[in-house]
Order: structure tokens, then sequence, then C-alpha cells
């Protein structure tokens, strides 16, 4: 039941590993890791060094063209941006877009609120580096500064009635002002990145 047990002398079973050792190349392998790409990884680097900066100041801008159309825009009647977009309005003509009054168009609130969206939308892909919507912060920008200094001026233009602007159109044009000027800002500094 034993069985027997071959014994080598220990120094030959030594000679012979050093000798097999002696005979075998050194094998490299290469080892590749797929990893699906993190966040980070995926996430680019900011276009330029200030468009976090950028960001910011075109999200607050927004974010206030926003809250412009709540408050007043037409002092003295109590209207604001929202209030003219789904009730009595000002003039003979209504509808969500414009109203149209005594041969004057009016922007209702709908404008702020669409613009505004957009001008965050831009500024969180600049400060989170998602890419560079510099474009967009300056478009939306320009047209919301458009349609407010166009409702400002309607307004004074109206001389039966004594109307004046209030402040909420006052707002939607100052930040609107901002957000172009970030956008513009935002814009040449990715220029000059990229070119340099």
């Amino acid at each position: 039941m034993l069985s027997k047990i071959r014994q080598h002398p220990v120094g030959s079973n030594l000679e012979k590993g050093a000798d097999d050792m002696d005979r075998m190349q050194p094998v490299q392998q290469r080892v590749e890791i797929n990893q699906q790409p993190s966040v980070e990884q995926r996430r680019g680097s900011m276009p330029y060094p200030a468009a976090p900066i950028v960001g910011v100041l075109a999200g607050a801008s927004g974010a206030l063209i926003i809250i412009s159309t709540f408050l007043t825009w037409i002092s003295g009647s109590g209207m604001s941006g929202w209030r003219m977009m789904f009730s009595s309005g000002f003039g003979t003509t209504r509808n969500f877009l414009f109203s149209i009054g005594a041969s004057r168009i009016i922007f209702t609130g709908f404008w702020s609120l669409l613009l505004g969206i957009l001008v965050v939308a831009g500024a969180v892909t600049l400060v989170t580096g998602w890419g560079g919507a510099n474009g967009l912060v300056l478009t939306a920008g320009i047209l919301g500064l458009a349609f407010s200094v166009v409702s400002i001026v309607m307004i004074y233009l109206v001389k039966p009635i004594a109307l004046a602007p209030g402040a909420g159109l006052w707002l939607f044009a100052v930040f609107s002002l901002i957000a172009a000027v970030s956008g513009g800002v935002g814009e040449s500094q990715a220029r000059y990145a990229a070119e340099a």
C-alpha cells in the first residue's frame, strides 16, 4: 500500500532548477485595463481660465432675468411680465408673446423666461466645463436687451396715458446687458485661448 518514494539527491534538484532558470527567457505581458470613463474624464477642461467667473456672472444674470418676469413691467398698472402672458395684458391685441396697444408693441414675460433659461443653461456649461456656450449666452443677452429696450421705448411713447416702465422691465434690460457682455467676454477669451 505504501508506494515507493523516489529520492533524489538534494544537490541534483538544485542544479537542475538552476539550469532550467538559465534557459527560461523573461516573458513580458502587456496588460490593458479597460475602464468606463468617469465623469471627470469625460468632462473637458475649462475652455479658458476665466470660464467659471464668466459662467457665474452669466448664471446670476440669467436667474435675475427670470425673476424680472414676476416683477412689475408697467408701473401704475401693476402689470408684470407674467400677467401680460396670461391675463388682460396691455393694449387691444394680446397673446402670450406680445401686446399691442396704441400702435405700440410690448413684449411679454415669455421672452424673459425663455432667454433667462438660455442664459442659465449656457452659464452651467461654462461653470461645469462641459463646453463653452459663450455664443448662447451672448445671443440670449442681446435678444433680451433688444426685447426689453423696445418695450421700454414703446411704453414711453404711449402719450395719452401716463405710463412708465416698471422695475421688472428695467431689470430685464440691465441683466440682459450684463449677460451679453459676459458672453462677449467669454467668446473673446475662448478665441484667444484657442489661438495660444
